[in-house]
């Protein structure tokens, strides 16, 4: 199968299932341990989805065209990534792993629809897998070694969480920083980068937190806005994935229910300081050209 095809089969396969209704939720968490917040943090469950054609949802990035989204997740019981549909609430596609990525977690892409490479991690080894045509994979080091979960890119550089501790800001096979996340309860799970203004918003769950932990980086230091409560009951050490999408400026988010439900949320958020949401051009003149 050639590349564009294997990008059909993975980002627009159909298949059949219905959507959960709407429900909406909201939530701010006070007190939280060594948070010193900075921000009133709103969360709005504006829908959620049982995904009941994989037995896991991990990572997530969100894969964007014009109107068409998909929110991208790895199934490392299952070996592939998937792809979901928020717009029809159902996994559209889906595509192997490679064979040695058994324990694959993150995942992310360049932003570039019309000349894509993918990226995972692996919780068991110190390697980023790679593909460039959906096909065939390749490895090189990962700065966060088997320590990485959440993964995203900023449209400049890529970003993974490291074990409890923060997230690294690297170019695959280069330049590489640990940015420290003050206030981070345990290990790091979902990762995800937005604008904030003139700076970037940082957005990350934990497996053993209830909690929504955000941040903002000025190209030097990470400042912790606040944390907010998950919109949703979740099932012990099962907080797994977050991505933001530019499109519809709304958090995805993957976990599994109190109710043993694997399911896939879109989540409305609001920070309220002096600070707007901006355009990633904006994030890009910030911080410079490669």
């Amino acid at each position: 199968m050639t590349a564009a095809g294997y990008m059909a089969a993975f980002l627009f396969l159909c298949v059949t299932e219905s959507a959960a209704q709407d429900e909406r939720m909201s939530g701010v968490v006070d007190g939280t341990p060594d948070m010193s917040s900075s921000a009133d943090i709103d969360l709005i469950l504006m829908r959620d989805w049982v995904i009941d054609e994989t037995d896991i949802a991990m990572g997530l990035d969100v894969w964007a065209d014009g109107p068409e989204i998909r929110v991208i997740f790895c199934d490392q019981i299952a070996g592939v990534l998937g792809s979901f549909d928020p717009g029809t609430g159902v996994v559209v596609g889906e595509l192997p792993l490679c064979p040695s990525n058994s324990d694959c977690f993150g995942v992310t892409f360049d932003s570039d629809p019309a000349d894509q490479v993918w990226y995972t991690n692996d919780e068991n080894d110190a390697c980023l897998y790679y593909t460039e045509d959906l096909s065939n994979w390749y490895t090189i080091a990962n700065p966060s070694l088997q320590h990485g979960r959440g993964m995203d890119f900023d449209g400049a550089w890529y970003w993974e969480t490291f074990g409890d501790s923060g997230v690294y800001r690297f170019q695959p096979g280069g330049s590489q920083e640990l940015i420290d996340l003050p206030g981070i309860p345990d290990t790091l799970s979902g990762l995800t980068v937005f604008p904030l203004g003139s700076n970037l918003g940082i957005a990350a769950t934990c497996f053993e937190s209830e909690n929504l932990f955000f941040y903002e980086w000025d190209g030097v230091t990470a400042t912790c806005l606040g944390a907010a409560a998950c919109p949703s009951a979740v099932k012990d050490s099962c907080n797994y994935g977050l991505a933001y999408c530019e499109q519809n400026e709304m958090l995805y988010w993957s976990y599994i229910s109190a109710s043993d439900e694997v399911k896939i949320a879109e989540i409305s958020f609001e920070i309220n300081t002096v600070l707007e949401q901006s355009s990633w051009g904006g994030i890009k003149s910030v911080f410079g050209d490669l």
